[in-house]
């Protein structure tokens, strides 16, 4: 039998949050979308899994018995997996794209690249434009990495916030 194991990190939501809603907003994903990989997981693992009830859902005593395995199979594969990505700043060439708002942008940021200029000199930051969408006011990537930035108008400048000569920071719509 093929397992989708994108439905496990879904599972393990719904067990530590006990709601549909909130575990779909953790996960960066719609009520709807969950609900519907809820019935898939239910497909997969053959039981209800979760029963709903008055102020959320309970888990099945099947649910109850995988979880463990569930979680610790996750965590052995996140230990696999990151254990490949060794990650050393000081050497590491990277475009990271943030979305601050506009506090952040003005207020944190600068130290954030001057701070990436000491201890990450290849790391290059790329600011986007916020936006507010509703909920917790950020739209995050399913896995929660990361955000999408709207689409810019023609004024907007594309460049890096940070030129690798320690120029300081280009913000979204400045010139320099």
């Amino acid at each position: 039998m093929r397992y989708d194991l994108n439905l496990l990190p879904i599972f393990v939501a719904l067990m530590e949050e006990r709601s549909v809603t909130r575990a779909a907003e953790r996960l960066g994903m719609t009520q709807p979308a969950l609900s519907n990989a809820l019935a898939r997981l239910r497909l997969m693992l053959q039981d209800q899994l979760f029963i709903r009830e008055r102020y959320g859902i309970q888990p099945t005593p099947i649910a109850l018995e995988l979880a463990p395995s569930i979680v610790e199979a996750l965590a052995r594969l996140d230990d696999a997996v990151l254990g490949q990505q060794e990650f050393d700043p000081a050497t590491a060439e990277r475009l990271l794209t943030i979305a601050p708002n506009g506090y952040v942008e003005f207020v944190l940021v600068p130290a954030v690249v001057a701070r990436l200029q000491q201890a990450a000199p290849g790391i290059k930051l790329r600011l986007a434009p916020w936006q507010r969408s509703g909920g917790n006011g950020r739209r995050l990537r399913h896995d929660g990495v990361g955000a999408r930035p709207r689409r810019r108008s023609a004024r907007q400048s594309r460049r890096p916030a940070c030129d690798g000569r320690g120029a300081g920071l280009r913000g979204a719509g400045r010139s320099s």
